[in-house]
């Protein structure tokens, strides 16, 4: 009597210990849904930077790679149940009860199952046109800073006026110097002031 007390009560623990695993798994499917809500919908990608859609894509992958490790395991254990339920008096009893936990992780299962593997199409596009928006803008981004800095240059050419010196300091050439008009040249370096 003992011995069937103590063998019961280990029954009823790895009953509770399969809820529970069950239980884990219909949640991480849960989450798994959530993310996948955010990558299969256009209008919310079309929102998103390419970054953020590869960052809900990533979060969708783990969340469906966890739920599908949690079902595994899940699974395993009723398969560990379903093995000692087999020579016992109650086995229809078991049998049924680990039937309805089957039930409901092929349900978590199947509702992560369209969230898994590539993104779909029109994601894919879509990140494909995001990543060359993002590329059109940094290069504007180059180009704007570049037109600020010949923009500064000309401002500071405006108050310096360039002037012409002759080249070889006689006054007499076809090739002309430009220079900065500056206080007078200094002795030795080629030109003079006139």
């Amino acid at each position: 009597e003992l011995k069937g007390k103590a063998a019961e009560k280990r029954k009823s623990s790895k009953f509770k210990q399969v809820l529970e695993k069950v239980a884990e798994v219909e949640k991480s499917a849960k989450r798994a849904e959530e993310t996948g809500v955010k990558i299969m919908d256009e209008a919310k990608v079309a929102s998103m930077s390419t970054d953020e859609i590869r960052e809900v894509a990533d979060a969708n992958n783990k969340a469906v790679l966890a739920t599908n490790q949690e079902a595994a395991e899940a699974q395993k254990m009723i398969t560990a149940l379903q093995i000692e339920a087999k020579g016992s008096s109650d086995s229809s009893k078991t049998a049924a009860e680990l039937g309805k936990m089957q039930a409901r992780l092929r349900k978590a299962e199947a509702a992560v199952t369209k969230f898994s593997g590539a993104m779909p199409e029109a994601v894919q596009k879509q990140l494909e046109i995001q990543a060359g928006i993002d590329e059109v803008d940094s290069k504007v981004k180059a180009a704007e800073a570049k037109v600020e800095l010949a923009e500064k240059l000309a401002a500071e050419a405006e108050e310096t006026p360039l002037t012409e010196i002759p080249k070889d300091g006689e006054g007499a050439t076809d090739e002309v110097v430009m220079t900065a008009a500056t206080p007078k040249s200094a002795p030795g370096k080629g030109a003079t002031a006139k």
